[in-house]
């Protein structure tokens, strides 16, 4: 009885998944000498082969240090050098932790500039190459959100 109930719970194995490989990085460069550091990441997940995707988890500098333009699209650049797609979702850091509320900074208009530098057709990625994506953007109910 054992044994048949072996066969049969052997039989009920479920179907393989199949898996993804990506690289994930978060809180980088927060410092000058991290760019570096970055570079050589991106280096590495390029020579690797096998990564489908690279994802940014938020705050590509850090907190309290300039949200210029030259400073985003330059950590924007840097994240272009993935060959592969590049999936970024913003941190506060990358737009609204931004010295110079006091003097007009307009953290709504940093985050406007932040995606349109990351999101540019919102249904795909950036990055050597790109990916299709589901945009939240395109549900009705976060359209006022995103």
């Amino acid at each position: 009885m054992v044994s048949a109930l072996l066969v049969v719970l052997w039989g009920c194995q479920p179907e393989p998944v199949p898996f993804y490989d990506f690289a994930l990085i978060g809180d980088a460069p927060y410092r000058p000498d991290g760019v570096a550091r970055v570079e050589a990441l991106i280096r590495d997940v390029n020579r690797r082969g096998g990564i489908e995707w690279a994802i940014h988890v938020g705050d590509t500098k850090a907190g309290g240090q300039a949200c210029t333009d030259e400073l985003l699209r330059s950590r924007f650049e840097l994240y272009q050098g993935f060959a592969v797609p590049f999936v970024f979702t913003p941190g506060d850091n990358d737009w609204f932790d931004c010295p110079g509320a006091e003097d007009g900074v307009d953290e709504y208009e940093r985050l406007a500039f932040l995606r349109s530098l990351y999101f540019p057709d919102p249904g795909r990625t950036t990055g050597g190459r790109t990916m299709t994506v589901q945009s939240q953007s395109e549900d009705p109910e976060y359209r006022e959100f995103v």
